[in-house]
């Protein structure tokens, strides 16, 4: 469902969900990901703390799902063991095939909204 650029749905009861961007879903082998769902997946790790999730062009020049995560106090996971996590319970087209960074923090904005540009600049200009 989309109205104006959200990305939502309805539930039985006839209630409006927003769950995401149209303009921050990434685009992915002809299929729409979107961030929250992976976000979400992976703050239910236990070692995971906060989470973000950008689209990145590859070197097939494709776009591909990469997280961000900030860790609990005191955790420690290797990345391998979080990408996993997530190859196991979504798609293949969902998979972080852009990988996975420790922060310290996510960035957001003063209304708590991930800031997605702020980490692709940062992925751009260190990656590329």
């Amino acid at each position: 469902m989309s109205t104006i650029g959200d990305y939502g749905y309805y539930d039985s009861d006839g209630n409006l969900y927003i769950t995401d961007r149209i303009k921050e879903m990434i685009k992915t082998e002809f299929h729409q990901v979107s961030p929250t769902e992976i976000e979400s997946l992976l703050c239910s790790h236990p070692a995971v703390d906060d989470a973000a999730v950008i689209g990145i062009v590859d070197s097939s020049l494709e776009e591909v799902p990469r997280g961000y995560v900030v860790l609990k106090q005191g955790c420690k996971v290797e990345l391998a063991e979080l990408i996993q996590f997530v190859s196991d319970r979504v798609s293949h087209y969902k998979r972080l095939r852009g990988g996975l960074e420790v922060l310290d923090q996510i960035p957001r904005s003063q209304m708590g909204k991930i800031q997605r540009k702020l980490l692709q600049e940062r992925y751009y200009q260190t990656y590329k």
